[in-house]
């Protein structure tokens, strides 16, 4: 029927696959959030997703990161970032209102204990008269000036430490030299004594961007406008400042890009790679482009069916199109190799098409169906983002089944009849018969060493680990990445945090209350942390703190040095610093030959200019922070900013409460062990922890369900149709065997199992039993006159059909995005283990068989 209408089927094929390549283009999208791949049934599912929908804010956050060389330059670039981006109302849903980084300028001081304050003020006291001096010339001459009252004050038995002045205008005076960009740190002189932390120079800005849900990325206008704006702005490393986004949304995007890009790559490579096997193994024009046709047409309906029954992929359904290629193609070549042996038998084309199609047809429908058990056994499980992906797939071999049951068949039926060649099968010599038939031969040799092996494999079982931190599936060297990795080092920006839902504030002190009283709880914090205590004591110490700086310091507007005069203040700086080196200040001396190399480099006008800007241009906007911070008022729950307050108390009422671990929880055993303390005092407490612990096990016992739901399936599916026990065990072994040794080469390998990878093994055990059900029906039904089984044509179609599918597959590993990699490294290991297995231990044990029915009475 297929060849009486065959251009009937070819146009209908073409027409459905254009009307399905539409529907996908306008209807598929992709989900980049992992915590949408476990199921919302869970209840600590259902925990978190009440609790990030209470705060949207902390789960579809925009963090900018700013590491500044200096913390004057994270705090300006800060400030810079901050005014541009309340202009685009548009892409940022800013809070209406005093911003929290405007509210901590002014109210900061408050937030330090007494005695910080004590300390800030006798520093305060010592450098008063220099602030005076260059507030009222702020200009190269007045910075020189300062070194002249520091000689002034050494002479008069002043304590005041100078050396960070002296290090920081060594390194300025350097940076002139080497014409590299510098800003004198004004705000950690200050503030403290030169000692900073790196901490102290980053800046941390939460944002809320308006996702477009029109958009594949919905964030990019949010995000692309950032970097463009830290581009026009200069905030880069060459002036001081890197800029990073992560976050739950620049996460997503960044792992978007390299997953979607990682996957196209993949794609185009698995297709070339697959055009280069099937020109080596079918060695037919007619056969591959057939066998293209065919697999592109069933991919293409694939993706339309995803399209429909999903709507949007996730970050492991998306590799059903590689999978798709590897196995698609498996069918076509079994196919077109048994057509091709017939023509080389002297079959006209058409008597061979209708052979081909009997004789393969039933062991392809028993394929597909093995196949997709090994996707399906996932979709009933509570890991959405395989059990997605295993609806997908396993539709999609039964996709490509028909398609090469009709639009095959209908193709080499409509193209020039291939022309007969020679093949030079594994036993096509007496040499390579002598080889392929080794296994044959000499059975307990070969099924006594499996075991052996089997065996070493089992006890390797013990150290496969499990991975849980989906941040690891990420790419390590984006920035997104990196960033994140920074703030889980420092405790108080960590994201692994738990919070607890109060009904209102009374409640959540309670909490906060028991909390605190838990071991591995380092600090419970609820909305009113914010509010300092000892307010009256510590505004006395900021009022004492304005008359120290007195109420007239204002910077004053520079004037305009020419050379001679901008040549002079070096003079003068460098006389101030001979006298101090003299005294013995070894930052003095340092500061000098800094100067001296400096003045070396014959500065010109422009260099003097750009030294200048160097030493005073953060000093104005600093000496206006500490005043501004000298303006504190007394603060109540309802003078908190609201973009402060939206982070702790949600639109309905509801309070948070937040708890901060005493270990590190980047040690898994650490978060199981704080999650566990933690959910046992409130036991729908949520966060990060959790999520990843709980994915975790959800993860482990849906590939335990599934890889047991699979072999149950397949081993029951293969007793009905092969009738025969043994059979049964023949197809399985090599199977079972080869999945073993899979996950013991993952410990040699020193790859951790993971939510991407996990899936290896149910697939292994669905596609592997392919490669037994060919080999021992080709044994059954038309067994070789030799007796060796690698010399036929269904060897032959089982070591290209798994090297097709092995390359398609390993394409993955070369993924930028490390969970895509693992997935295609641990599959492509698998497949090949298999195919050994198959071929080598099969054979053996079909001999064995052989031998116990003829020993049988």
């Amino acid at each position: 029927m297929i060849q009486r209408s065959a251009w009937m089927w070819v146009l209908l094929a073409f027409a459905l696959s254009a009307a399905a390549g539409w529907y996908t283009v306008n209807n598929i999208g992709i989900n980049t959030d992992t915590t949408d791949m476990i199921s919302a049934d869970l209840d600590w599912r259902g925990d978190f997703i009440e609790f990030r929908e209470a705060f949207p804010i902390l789960w579809r956050s925009l963090v900018v990161v700013i590491d500044g060389d200096s913390a004057d330059l994270a705090e300006k670039a800060q400030r810079t970032l901050l005014l541009e981006i309340a202009s685009r109302e548009d892409l940022f849903a800013l809070s209406d209102g005093e911003s929290s980084e405007d509210y901590f300028a002014r109210q900061g001081l408050l937030y330090q204990d007494t005695q910080q304050l004590q300390q800030l003020g006798d520093r305060l006291a010592q450098i008063q008269p220099f602030l005076g001096r260059l507030s009222r010339d702020p200009t190269l001459r007045g910075f020189a000036e300062l070194f002249t009252l520091l000689n002034r004050a050494a002479d008069q038995g002043s304590d005041l430490d100078a050396q960070p002045l002296m290090r920081e205008l060594t390194s300025a005076l350097d940076a002139a030299s080497e014409r590299r960009f510098h800003r004198f740190p004004w705000l950690e002189l200050m503030d403290a004594d030169g000692e900073v932390e790196a901490s102290e120079r980053r800046r941390v800005i939460l944002l809320e961007p308006r996702l477009d849900s029109a958009l594949v990325a919905p964030a990019r206008p949010a995000i692309e406008f950032i970097y463009t704006l830290t581009k026009d702005l200069e905030l880069d490393p060459d002036h001081g400042v890197e800029v990073r986004l992560t976050g739950p949304v620049a996460l997503e995007y960044e792992e978007l890009r390299s997953v979607s890009q990682g996957a196209a790559v993949a794609g185009m490579l698995a297709l070339g790679m697959v055009l280069a096997v099937l020109l080596w193994g079918l060695r037919s024009a007619t056969l591959v482009l057939a066998s293209l046709i065919t697999l592109l047409l069933g991919l293409v309906l694939t993706a339309a069916f995803a399209a429909f029954s999903v709507g949007r992929l996730n970050l492991i359904s998306i590799a059903f199109a590689v999978l798709y290629i590897g196995l698609g193609i498996d069918f076509s070549v079994h196919y077109c190799l048994r057509y091709r042996e017939l023509l080389r038998e002297g079959v006209d084309g058409a008597q061979a098409l209708r052979t081909a199609s009997s004789d393969v047809g039933a062991s392809l429908i028993l394929c597909a169906v093995t196949t997709s058990i090994g996707f399906f056994a996932f979709y009933p499980t509570a890991f959405t983002g395989v059990s997605e992906l295993g609806l997908i797939s396993g539709t999609g071999m039964y996709i490509s089944l028909l398609a090469n049951l009709i639009v095959l068949p209908a193709l080499l039926h409509v193209l020039p009849t291939p022309r007969p060649t020679a093949d030079q099968p594994l036993g096509s010599s007496s040499g390579r018969a002598a080889r392929g038939a080794w296994p044959q031969r000499h059975p307990r040799l070969v099924v006594s060493l499996a075991v052996a092996l089997g065996a070493g494999a089992v006890a390797m079982l013990m150290l496969v680990r499990f991975d849980p931190n989906p941040l690891n599936l990420r790419d390590p060297d984006s920035p997104s990445v990196t960033a994140y990795r920074d703030l889980l080092g420092e405790p108080q920006t960590s994201p692994l945090i738990l919070s607890v839902l109060a009904s209102d504030l009374q409640a959540a002190q309670a909490v906060a209350e028991r909390s605190d009283g838990l071991p591995l709880v380092q600090s419970a914090r609820t909305r009113r942390n914010f509010v300092p205590s000892e307010q009256e004591e510590r505004l006395a110490l900021i009022e004492e703190l304005g008359f120290i700086i007195g109420p007239d310091l204002t910077v004053a507007d520079p004037q305009d040095l020419d050379q001679a005069q901008r040549l002079n203040a070096l003079m003068t700086l460098g006389n101030a610093l001979e006298e101090l080196a003299s005294d013995g200040d070894p930052g003095a001396t340092q500061a000098l030959a800094a100067l001296e190399r400096y003045r070396r480099g014959d500065p010109s006008g422009p260099a003097l200019d750009t030294l200048e800007r160097s030493l005073i241009e953060g000093f104005a906007p600093q000496l206006r922070r500490l005043t501004t911070a000298l303006t504190a008022s007394p603060v109540t729950l309802d003078s908190l900013p609201t973009t402060l307050s939206v982070r702790w108390r949600a639109v309905d009422g509801r309070e948070r409460v937040e708890l901060r671990p005493v270990e590190n929880l980047a040690d898994n055993a650490a978060m199981a062990r704080f999650v566990d303390q933690v959910r046992g005092e409130h036991p729908r407490a949520t966060g990060l922890p959790v999520v990843q612990l709980g994915a975790g096990a959800a993860v482990v016992q849906a590939f335990v369900q599934a890889i047991v739901t699979a072999l149950i399936l397949v081993s029951v599916l293969l007793l009905l149709l092969l009738r025969s026990p043994l059979a049964t065990f023949q197809v399985m072994a090599p199977v079972l065997l080869a999945s073993v040794f899979t996950a013991a080469a993952t410990v040699l390998l020193g790859v951790d199992f993971n939510f991407a990878n996990i899936i290896a093994l149910p697939l292994l055990l669905g596609m592997g039993v392919d490669n037994g059900i060919h080999l021992v029906h080709r044994y059954r039904s038309a067994p070789p006159g030799d007796g060796n089984l690698l010399a036929t044509s269904t060897a032959r179609a089982v070591i290209f059909s798994a090297l097709t599918t092995i390359v398609s597959f390993g394409n993955l590993a070369t993924s930028a995005h490390p969970g895509t990699a693992s997935m295609g490294l641990v599959l492509a290991v698998g497949l090949g283990l298999i195919l050994l297995c198959t071929l080598l231990v099969l054979p053996a044990v079909l001999s064995l068989g052989s031998t116990t029915d003829e020993a049988t009475p």
